[in-house]
């Protein structure tokens, strides 16, 4: 593996990583003035109004329900509160819920009488959550001062609010709505924790030392922020963050359009605290043996990102390209984003399992599976690679040559026969 862009950065950085550790005068970059995490979550003036808040706010959620009951209020909340979420229950009918079940209990019970006060007893435990209406092509949020208060989307002019099945617009009652769980909240009550507060300065004060590659801050990107930034780096308490921007109904490239507000607070918490193109020569169906290209500096991967025009939302006709992961565009408006070593990773797990899936796949010529279909053969036609394997059409069917991967229907069941066995 090519290791020279480790060498180097540490070339134009200091190579020792611990808190407190400093640059050389000469190696420093000029940076912007930055403040720790911890101070831009918790200002001075309202840290022990909040610390006061919190310690009263425990102390009552953490009473019985009702005399003799083994259940806190807390504990009752959040199981009702997870039984809303689930099966997508109205704030109507959660409170009428709440209102049965305290009819049931005994009459000393602490249960809230209504969804105001159930939301308002996660808030204080620092779980709120902001909902954003969104546009149903998923081009825009509706926030800031422009957009908070439109009616249609400015790009495809979709109405904001669901329409009926009789066509009529539901006025007030959001199309397509986003839920987002505040980052800063959450940090501050991390920190209330005494447990958890020594947790998260861990990586500083409890672990190994000796040169091995144990944690994320052995590595050389923990070690480069250290270094462009050491008023954040000397501070153990500062959080560094990884993103999972994967799931199971994930908005894919108009992903971006969703993580403004996460990008808004991390520039908050900062500031205050290669495509692949077709190419015949480059892909001939020869072996390789130049050398390795030189990989790409932050800044001309930066660069060339800032070229790319994006169009996020459904239906729109532009190809939209990236560099380096396609959903990255709005994290470079993050100061520190273009310094990093890596911005993004791979899911190991997912990579080998769809690499499996593509070959077995393709070796039995499973149906919706193969990669060797028209479309690829199509592709090595228009990039004037392997002729042998050109589709040849006749007069009532076309005919797809064999690869040098093609089984034949014997070796097809041996195949799948000891696969399964």
């Amino acid at each position: 593996m090519d290791k020279s862009w480790i060498k180097a950065d540490r070339d134009s950085l200091c190579a020792r990583s611990s808190v407190g550790s400093t640059c050389p005068p000469s190696k420093l970059i000029p940076i912007s003035e930055t403040f720790n995490v911890c101070e831009v979550a918790y200002s001075r003036e309202d840290c022990d109004k909040e610390s006061d808040n919190f310690k009263r706010f425990v102390a009552d959620a953490g009473q019985p329900l009702f005399e003799g009951s083994e259940c806190t209020k807390l504990e009752s909340v959040l199981k009702l509160h997870n039984w809303k979420a689930r099966f997508g229950v109205s704030d109507k009918a959660f409170t009428d819920l709440l209102q049965s079940i305290g009819s049931i209990l005994p009459k000393d019970n602490l249960l809230p009488s209504n969804m105001y006060e159930a939301k308002k007893t996660l808030t204080d435990l620092g779980l709120e959550y902001i909902k954003f209406h969104a546009c149903p092509n998923d081009y825009v949020l509706y926030r800031g001062p422009i957009l908070e208060s439109s009616s249609e989307c400015p790009k495809c002019h979709l109405s904001r609010w669901k329409v009926g099945k009789d066509g009529q617009v539901r006025v007030n009652v959001p199309a397509k709505v986003m839920w987002y769980f505040p980052i800063i909240p959450r940090f501050k009550r991390m920190f209330k924790s005494s447990s958890t507060a020594e947790l998260m300065s861990w990586h500083a004060n409890n672990r190994s030392k000796d040169g091995k590659m144990r944690h994320p801050s052995d590595s050389p990107s923990w070690r480069n922020v250290d270094c462009r930034w050491p008023e954040f780096g000397s501070e153990a308490r500062n959080i560094r963050l990884g993103l999972a921007a994967d799931g199971p109904q994930e908005p894919g490239n108009d992903i971006d359009v969703y993580l403004q507000p996460l990008i808004d607070d991390l520039k908050k918490l900062w500031e205050e605290g290669e495509p692949n193109v077709r190419q015949r020569t480059a892909f001939n169906g020869e072996q390789e043996f130049g050398c390795t290209p030189e990989p790409l500096s932050r800044e001309e991967v930066l660069g060339q990102q800032q070229q790319l025009r994006f169009s996020f939302g459904k239906g729109g006709s532009q190809k939209r390209w990236s560099l380096h992961g396609k959903n990255s565009q709005f994290f470079f408006e993050l100061e520190y984003w273009k310094f990093h070593h890596v911005r993004h990773c791979l899911d190991v797990m997912h990579v080998e399992k769809n690499v499996c899936d593509n070959i077995i796949g393709t070796l039995l010529h499973m149906k919706f599976k193969s990669k060797d279909s028209l479309a690829s053969r199509l592709d090595l036609v228009d990039m004037g690679i392997r002729p042998d394997l050109a589709l040849e059409v006749g007069e009532k069917r076309t005919y797809l040559p064999p690869a040098p991967y093609t089984l034949s229907r014997k070796k097809n069941k041996q195949y799948w026969h000891h696969c399964t066995a």
